[in-house]
């Protein structure tokens, strides 16, 4: 009787442990999946960039950036609506309206040709970004292990540069960050097959009763791989996004970190400490 219920006891432990092994392996495949393609499934992204109300005009830095005189003089007034009032002798003040009513209309066909050339928002996922043009159409990048997303060089392939209206930025972090992205890329690709062999090695455990001492190695590298990976990904877009606020939010730019990616990259660090313990203390300890 006491080994009937010791061995559905071993039983219940290993089919746990290798149902949160499973369940690991599922939420890696959401990560990699997200932002694959135009049929990934929608709202698994690490970040969002809204560019709906991109640019707005908000500061003289921006004016300057589009040629336009900000506070021009009484000559430039005149140049300005001398080929909009030529035959009439126009006071200052209809000078300066006039000039600011140019400037404005310059402006704003500035504005709107350089939105027919954006989409309305990027979606950046592991190894690839997905953009959103009209309607519901998405277009996406092949995934790369070598992927980051550089927002700035992003918005200058365009055909209208949008480099000379956005802020200075630190190009330090954007290297940084290119590195950081694709050590992430590594070692979730190593966590999604040390995962793997620990369900392999699982199974044989489970199915022929074989202690392993390799099942121990690999679920505990599993684990940290899958760890490491999560929390430098979440410190990573969250640096990223708190540094495109700052600097960006005032031209229009709404970034937003996508809480059902992080919820999923998080679940699987979950799973796999789960898993790490059964395992470990079902190994080597004698209570179990």
């Amino acid at each position: 009787m006491k080994f009937s219920t010791k061995s559905r006891l071993d039983q219940l432990v290993s089919t746990t442990a290798l149902s949160f092994s499973v369940a690991v392996l599922v939420c890696l495949s959401f990560i990699f999946v997200g932002c694959s393609s135009p049929s990934s499934p929608r709202g698994l992204h690490f970040l969002k960039v809204d560019l709906e109300d991109f640019p707005k005009l908000r500061d003289l830095r921006t004016r300057d950036s589009f040629n336009i005189d900000a506070a021009p003089t009484s000559s430039g007034v005149r140049n300005a609506v001398e080929g909009v009032v030529p035959s009439i002798d126009t006071s200052p003040n209809e000078a300066i309206n006039a000039a600011a009513s140019v400037a404005s209309d310059t402006i704003q066909a500035q504005i709107h040709n350089l939105k027919s050339h954006l989409p309305r928002y990027y979606i950046v996922g592991l190894w690839g970004y997905c953009q959103a043009r009209n309607g519901s159409e998405m277009v996406c990048s092949d995934p790369s292990t070598s992927f980051s997303f550089d927002l700035y060089a992003v918005l200058d392939s365009t055909p209208i540069k949008v480099r000379d209206i956005l802020p200075d930025i630190d190009q330090s972090l954007i290297s940084g960050y290119r590195r950081l992205s694709q050590s992430v890329i590594c070692l979730y690709i190593s966590g999604f097959v040390t995962t793997t062999l620990t369900l392999v090695l699982a199974g044989r455990k489970v199915f022929f009763s074989t202690s392993s001492m390799l099942l121990a190695i690999f679920c505990t590298l599993s684990s940290m791989l899958i760890t490491a990976a999560t929390f430098l990904t979440t410190v990573m877009y969250g640096v990223v996004a708190s540094k495109m606020k700052n600097t960006l939010q005032p031209y229009g730019v709404e970034v937003i970190l996508g809480a059902k990616m992080f919820t999923t990259a998080w679940l699987a660090v979950f799973f796999s400490i789960g898993c790490s313990t059964i395992w470990l203390v079902h190994l080597f300890c004698c209570c179990i």
